[in-house]
């Protein structure tokens, strides 16, 4: 999965008096080959912090930092990069926060470090990792690249230790003042290894001691792998800070699509578009209606790629989570967005079947039934009929033993809907 867009090395050149080597066989899988140079902005406003890496709200299938600085950051570390006494963007804060990040930052090694950590808990809150985020930029224009490489590294080790803790944190991260050791196609095979798909944070771990290494050698396509990984994972852990890691999963969804172009790279490009608006539609903080909106956006920008001949799950998966977008908005007039939600469910529908895809399919039957129980257009005896059409179909694979909680989620809307009905008798239906 990630190997596919490992950089081929470069070959060793000859020693004196030998032979030359002929060049070796150039690849005819264009994802292979690495444009480097002129194409990355730091400065950019969608550009991600260094050290980014419930469920978003329609579920799907699909399997899969900023660069620190200008090109020329990732050299060979002879000696350690020396990063500033005084952090200069620091504010004195009454709290100590400030005091606490320049004490971790300058201890000695990585154990006193983790003391510091120890010592001061305030380390792990948003507001320390908000202020040591902020410096990174002002230490490489005022200190250099190579001192916000490594203070970008200790942001890194105070966002794991937020989320799995101290221990956690300082056992897996290398000291930010030595070049990491480990071999990156290794934490590859290890990351791609059938057992490490359920375990979220030791991939987010690796992911992002991945992503180091693939920016030292300046490998942008697997970077931008990477930071798409760590974007789909973000959302899904249930440990830290879920707000905190949905914005960092969008900042690095947005890094990657600035590799991931839908000119060279529509497969990849459109992927992460889909996961994209998902990220939106799980987001907490600023407007919720401009976050359903931004939602819709990408949506619909994978569908400009995914298309039910050409990839009919992926296009499926992409008209579910439209579907879901548009039954929250509260842009427009509620008809129309409801008739828009159950085009989309309807569409997803006529790929997925009960016997292919069962739990997709039982999903779209409960939404389906849901939009129906809302629509205001059509007659409202045909709208509550289709709902009760869209639970019973659902509740043939979410039943009380397998998925309790989702049954009784069913039951009850298939009781307001029996409740609501027109046809029939009205005392059988109450009985229902």
């Amino acid at each position: 999965m990630f190997r596919r867009f490992r950089r081929a090395k470069k070959p060793e050149a000859p020693p004196p008096g030998a032979p030359p080597m002929l060049p070796p066989p150039q690849p005819h899988n264009d994802i292979e080959v690495v444009r480097i140079g002129g194409r990355f902005d730091p400065t950019a406003p969608t550009a991600p912090l260094r050290g980014m890496p419930p469920e978003a709200l329609p579920r799907t299938t699909d399997a899969e930092r900023q660069r620190l600085s200008a090109p020329g950051v990732y050299r060979p570390i002879n000696s350690r990069p020396q990063t500033p006494t005084r952090l200069p963007g620091m504010p004195v804060d009454p709290d100590g926060v400030a005091a606490a990040l320049e004490e971790y930052v300058n201890a000695d090694d990585w154990a006193a470090s983790q003391g510091v950590v120890e010592r001061h808990p305030e380390l792990l809150s948003n507001t320390a990792l908000m202020l040591l985020r902020a410096n990174v930029s002002r230490v490489a224009e005022k200190v250099g690249p190579g001192a916000a490489q490594v203070l970008s590294r200790y942001l890194q080790t105070l966002e794991v230790a937020q989320r799995e803790g101290i221990d956690f944190a300082f056992d897996r991260m290398p000291w930010p003042h030595e070049p990491p050791a480990a071999d990156l196609d290794a934490i590859l095979a290890r990351l791609e290894a059938p057992e490490m798909a359920n375990r979220l944070e030791d991939r987010i771990a690796l992911s992002e001691v991945a992503l180091d290494l693939a920016a030292r050698e300046q490998d942008d396509l697997l970077w931008a792998a990477l930071q798409r990984e760590i974007g789909l994972i973000l959302p899904r852990l249930t440990s830290g800070d879920h707000t905190q890691n949905v914005e960092r999963a969008i900042e690095a969804l947005d890094s990657s699509l600035q590799i991931f172009t839908k000119l060279e790279y529509p497969s990849d490009w459109a992927l992460g578009q889909h996961f994209l608006g998902l990220a939106f539609l799980a987001r907490e903080l600023g407007d919720p209606s401009s976050n359903v909106e931004g939602g819709i956006e990408a949506l619909q920008a994978a569908l400009e790629v995914r298309t039910r001949e050409v990839s009919p799950q992926e296009w499926a998966a992409t008209q579910e989570a439209l579907g879901s977008a548009y039954y929250l908005r509260g842009v427009g007039t509620r008809a129309d967005n409801l008739d828009r939600a159950i085009a989309a469910f309807e569409a997803a529908l006529s790929v997925r079947s009960k016997e292919r895809t069962p739990f997709e399919w039982a999903t779209d039957q409960l939404s389906l039934g849901n939009a129906y129980g809302q629509r205001v257009n059509g007659t409202r005896m045909g709208n509550i009929e289709q709902a009760i059409t869209g639970f019973e179909a659902a509740l043939t694979y979410f039943t009380r033993a397998n998925a309790p909680d989702q049954w009784a989620l069913i039951c009850h809307n298939l009781g307001v809907a029996y409740t609501d009905r027109v046809f029939g008798n009205r005392s059988d239906n109450i009985e229902r």
